[in-house]
C-alpha cells in the first residue's frame, strides 16, 4: 500500500517526487527532512574546523614555550630540526583527523599549472625584497635587531636544511594546507590568508625569531596566502617559500 503524502501547510495530496506542494508552494516533508540533516551536517564540519584551529593555535602556543625552556629545541642543531618537524606534523594530523577524509594528504595532491609556478617567482621576489628593507630598517634602528644572528659554521648543514627544505614543505603544508582547510569551512578567502599569515608568522618565533620578526613575515605569509588562493594548489608556494628563504640563505652566507 502506497502511503499518501501531503502537504505540512495547506494539507494537498504530494506527488512521490514532489519536492514543493504545487498549490501554496510550501517545501515537502522529505525536502524539509534532507535539509535539516545538512544543516546538521554543516554545523558539525564548522565544529570540527574550529577544533582543528584551536589545536593548531594551541600547538604553536605549546611550541613556543617548549622552546624556551628545553635546550633541544633550541638552536640549530638535528634535535632543533626532529622537535620542529614532530611538533608540526603532530598538531597538523592531529587538525587534520578532526576535519575527516584526507585532507592531510588531499592538500598535497592539488593540481597546479606551470604559469603558477612563474606568478610564485614574483610573488617569492616582493616577498624577499619586503623583507630585506624591513631587515635594513630594523637593523639601523634596533640594536641586536632581525638579521643580526651568526650561524656557527659546524651548524650549517642543519640550518640549511631546516630554511630551505624543512620550512617550505613543513609549513607550508600546516599553513596553507591544512590550517587553510579549516578555515575555509567557517571563513572566507580574505580571513583565510590574514589567519594563516598570522600562524606562519609566529611560527618563525617559534623557530627562534623575535617579535621584530613578525611584521615581514606576515606580509611573506599573506603573499604565499594570495598564491594558494590564486592557484588553488599548495606547490606554487610551497616553491615561492622554497625561493625565498634560499635567497636569504644565499645573501647570509656571501
Amino acid at each position: 500500500m502506497t502511503m499518501i503524502r501531503l502537504c505540512p501547510k495547506c494539507r494537498a495530496e504530494l506527488s512521490p517526487t514532489a519536492q514543493f506542494c504545487r498549490i501554496c508552494g510550501a517545501p515537502s516533508p522529505q525536502l524539509l527532512q534532507y535539509k535539516a540533516k545538512e544543516i546538521i551536517g554543516d554545523r558539525r564540519a564548522d565544529s570540527r574546523a574550529t577544533w582543528a584551529i584551536a589545536i593548531i593555535f594551541a600547538g604553536t602556543l605549546v611550541g613556543l614555550i617548549i622552546s624556551t625552556t628545553l635546550p633541544l629545541a633550541s638552536g640549530y642543531s638535528w634535535g632543533r630540526l626532529a622537535f620542529s618537524v614532530a611538533l608540526d606534523l603532530g598538531f597538523g594530523l592531529g587538525a587534520a583527523w578532526l576535519l575527516r577524509g584526507r585532507v592531510a594528504i588531499d592538500c598535497l595532491l592539488l593540481p597546479s599549472r606551470g604559469k603558477d609556478f612563474f606568478l610564485a617567482i614574483l610573488l617569492a621576489a616582493i616577498s624577499f625584497s619586503f623583507s630585506i628593507a624591513y631587515v635594513g630598517v630594523i637593523n639601523r634602528f634596533a640594536s641586536g635587531g632581525a638579521g643580526s644572528e651568526v650561524i656557527p659554521a659546524h651548524s650549517r648543514l642543519v640550518f640549511v636544511v631546516l630554511v630551505v627544505i624543512q620550512a617550505p614543505l613543513i609549513e607550508e603544508w600546516l599553513c596553507r594546507g591544512i590550517m587553510w582547510q579549516a578555515m575555509r569551512q567557517v571563513a572566507g578567502p580574505t580571513l583565510t590568508i590574514l589567519s594563516t599569515a598570522m600562524l606562519f608568522a609566529f611560527l618563525h618565533i617559534l623557530g627562534g625569531g623575535g617579535f621584530l620578526e613578525l611584521p615581514h613575515r606576515f606580509v611573506a605569509g599573506i603573499a604565499f596566502g594570495i598564491l594558494r588562493w590564486k592557484t588553488n594548489s599548495l606547490w606554487p608556494s610551497i616553491f615561492a617559500h622554497f625561493l625565498n628563504n634560499l635567497a636569504a640563505v644565499i645573501l647570509m652566507f656571501s
